[in-house]
This record gives structure tokens, C-alpha cells and sequence, in this order.
């Protein structure tokens, strides 16, 4: 009855309670769903915070406030919780992981503001210090470890912000992040990612009982591993496409019939310079 809470998108709540939740057993792991939920939970109180502001300059204000807010509750989590479960606290709830989706929020906001370029100019000393903090953080923690304390506590600020000038500069038609991201590849990547996703992870039970099988059967651990990462790959792969294909791409459909059609709804205007741009 516990899995019950994903209906509802409260399973990252649900398995802080009871950890076995995270499994439907014996084959099927859902603990990668806690960020489905934390998206879902941002997206109710998002629309409703945006209705009671109005302003576009405050809610700008409010996002980078969040950020900071989010540290500091991941900071007093780590201080005054056993390490064990502050970490599951920090990385899996609302509040104390919500700066990804409010810098996302706040790139939205600022390019209807200002141009790409302008804001890019504007942020140019954040995303240097974000940078070095990340690359810090990788390297006091020995690698990009999500439970490191580093991470736990300002990294997941420092790869979000630089990310969010990733993914700024990538909109000014004709760079260089531009045009790597629209590498035929990424953009598969990109259109599947959804899929990806929540397939790569959800049989993990059955995929570990065929690596061990895999390395019994050859003998070597190094083989073994390697042929079961690359069965799991290539399944995610046809999963996700199938998916998107059979079922997303009906959903996803039904935008153009919902979402009015003119007015904000229709797409993002991007300034950039002589350019514009349209985000759907």
C-alpha cells in the first residue's frame, strides 16, 4: 500500500519513511522516482506562486532567494541529522533540493527580460565561481559523488548554476554550445531522455542477477560487468523510443490542443540581438 503515494507524487516522502518502498519486488526499482516527484511538487506550487507575484523582476528575486534557502536548509540538515539520513533527506525533498528547478525558472524569466546575451553578461562571474566550486567539490570529494558532504551541501548549487549558463549559451544561434547541442546524437538523447530516464534504472534488480550470472558464466568480473552495462543500454534505448513513440508522444499531443493559442503559453521569445528564437 505504501507504493500507493506514488499516485499522488509523494513517493520521495515515502521512501525516507520506509526505504523498501523503493523496490516493487523482486525485479523492479522505483527509487529514481523521488525526482519525478520533487519536479511534480515544484510544478503545483509554481503556477500558483507566478499568479500571486505577478511581478516578473521579483519572482527573479524569489528564485535566487530559494537557492539560498535551499543551502542553508541543507546545511542545518547535515548538522543536526546522523549523516545516513541527512543525506537522503537533502537529495531527495522539495525544499532542500529545489535550486535546479528554480534556476531553470529564473533562465526563463530573465531571457524574457533581457537578451540571452545580456543576461549571459550579467552572470558571467556566477557561473566562473560556480565553476570553480564544482570542480572543487570534485576534487575535495574524490569524483561527482552525490553523497559527498561537498555535494551534498553546496555542489548541487554550484553544477545547477553551471548548467543553467549551459544551457543560455546554447540558445544564441551559431555558438559554439549551440552547436554542439545540436549534434544529431544529443538531440536523440534529448527527445528520448524522459524515457531514458525512468527506464535505465527501473529493472536494475533483474540487470544484477544477469551481470552475476554474466560473470559466473565467463569467469571475469570486468567482462561480466561490461556486457551487462551494454544489455542495459541498449534495452533502454529500445524502451525509451517505444515509449515515447506507443504513449508520451500522446500526451505530449495534447498540448496543442490545450494550451490557448496565443499568448505566453505559445513559447519562450528569445532576444538574441538581430536573432530571435522560439523555446517551445
Amino acid at each position: 500500500w505504501g507504493h500507493m503515494w506514488s499516485l499522488v507524487y509523494a513517493q520521495n516522502i515515502a521512501f525516507n519513511v520506509n526505504p523498501a518502498l523503493r523496490r516493487v519486488w523482486p525485479w523492479v526499482a522505483i527509487g529514481h522516482f523521488w525526482s519525478l516527484a520533487i519536479e511534480e511538487q515544484f510544478y503545483m506550487l509554481w503556477p500558483l506562486t507566478l499568479w500571486l507575484v505577478r511581478d516578473r523582476r521579483m519572482m527573479m528575486r524569489l528564485c535566487l532567494t530559494g537557492v539560498v534557502v535551499a543551502n542553508l536548509l541543507r546545511l542545518a540538515v547535515w548538522h543536526w541529522m546522523p549523516a545516513n539520513v541527512a543525506y537522503e533527506v537533502v537529495y531527495a525533498q522539495l525544499p532542500t533540493h529545489m535550486d535546479g528547478l528554480l534556476l531553470g525558472a529564473f533562465a526563463v524569466l530573465a531571457i524574457r527580460e533581457y537578451s540571452v546575451e545580456e543576461v549571459l553578461r550579467r552572470m558571467r562571474v556566477p557561473f566562473a565561481a560556480a565553476t570553480a566550486v564544482m570542480m572543487a567539490v570534485f576534487i575535495t570529494a574524490g569524483g561527482p559523488f552525490n553523497d559527498s558532504y561537498q555535494m551534498a551541501t553546496i555542489g548541487y548549487s554550484a553544477v545547477a548554476i553551471v548548467f543553467t549558463g549551459l544551457l543560455l549559451g546554447a540558445l544564441i544561434p551559431g555558438s559554439l554550445l549551440n552547436r554542439f547541442f545540436s549534434l544529431s546524437v544529443l538531440r536523440f538523447c534529448g527527445r528520448y531522455s524522459y524515457g531514458m530516464y525512468v527506464y535505465h534504472y527501473l529493472f536494475n534488480p533483474a540487470v544484477l542477477s544477469l551481470r552475476t550470472w554474466l560473470e559466473t558464466r565467463l569467469h571475469n568480473r570486468l567482462l561480466g560487468g561490461f556486457l551487462a552495462a551494454g544489455t542495459i543500454f541498449v534495452l533502454t534505448i529500445i524502451a525509451s523510443v517505444a515509449s515515447y513513440h506507443l504513449f508520451e508522444a500522446r500526451f505530449l499531443d495534447l498540448k496543442d490542443r490545450l494550451a490557448p493559442s496565443s499568448g505566453a503559453l505559445d513559447g519562450v521569445h528569445v532576444r538574441t540581438g538581430s536573432a530571435e528564437a522560439v523555446l517551445p
